[in-house]
């Protein structure tokens, strides 16, 4: 962050891509420099319970949630603030608790405790710093429904767009989707079109034939009595 404007920023739960996470609530608190101001602040929990002169430097918070949140990265408080002496540099930085350290706790009765491993620091007018990694979303092959093509998107873009997921990691070559129906020509009288098997509501005429040339033309007949094509035998 630079210059004096007030800025939003949030301090975020994160949790490795393999986990799966319960989070129901959190200890930590904050360290900062004096040129910091903070202009406002929340939690984006549904229950808080401060130390007393929170959010001042070396304070902490407990929040906790009525229902356990599942994101790898969830909001858990807010703060609106901005370095009263830029351009000299200052620093933001979350740390544990000051009575109670920091803590995840799930929903869990009694609750699991797991101690935070690491706390970010944003940086006014110099570098901050993010320890936990990137959350990456895995993705994989999906089949788009009416046998459109294979796709490589999250689960949630593929159930969206109505494909089916084919799992985690996979890929689509080899292609996993089953291919579309053959289709080929098909006769009603003389008209001809192109449809599947299942499609053709008169003689199908296998797969990848097609209708030019007609293979429905009408073949032109001469009418004759039985007696007139015996008579044409006998000569």
């Amino acid at each position: 962050m630079t210059g004096a404007d007030p800025v939003v920023f949030f301090a975020v739960a994160a949790f490795p891509a393999a986990s799966s996470p319960r989070l129901a609530g959190l200890t930590f608190g904050v360290a900062y420099d004096a040129a910091v101001t903070l202009a406002a602040y929340g939690s984006c929990g549904d229950f808080e319970l401060t130390t007393g002169a929170w959010p001042n430097s070396g304070e902490g918070t407990a929040i906790t949630w009525n229902t356990a949140q599942t994101s790898h990265l969830t909001e858990a408080y807010w703060f609106a603030g901005y370095n009263y002496y830029s351009p000299a540099p200052a620093n933001f930085g979350l740390t544990a608790h000051p009575t109670q350290g920091g803590k995840f706790a799930d929903d869990a009765v009694p609750a699991n405790l797991d101690d935070i491993s690491d706390y970010g620091r944003l940086g006014f007018d110099n570098q901050g710093s993010a320890p936990c990694p990137t959350v990456v979303t895995p993705t994989g092959a999906c089949c788009l429904p009416n046998f459109g093509p294979c796709v490589v998107v999250r689960a949630d873009e593929c159930a969206q767009a109505g494909g089916v997921y084919q799992g985690d990691g996979s890929d689509c070559d080899p292609n996993p989707c089953p291919p579309p129906p053959a289709t080929g020509a098909c006769c009603i009288g003389s008209d001809c079109t192109i449809t599947t098997a299942e499609d053709c509501a008169g003689t199908w005429q296998g797969a990848d034939t097609t209708c030019d040339p007609n293979p429905c033309a009408v073949v032109a007949t001469e009418s004759k009595t039985w007696g007139a094509i015996k008579a044409d035998y006998r000569k």
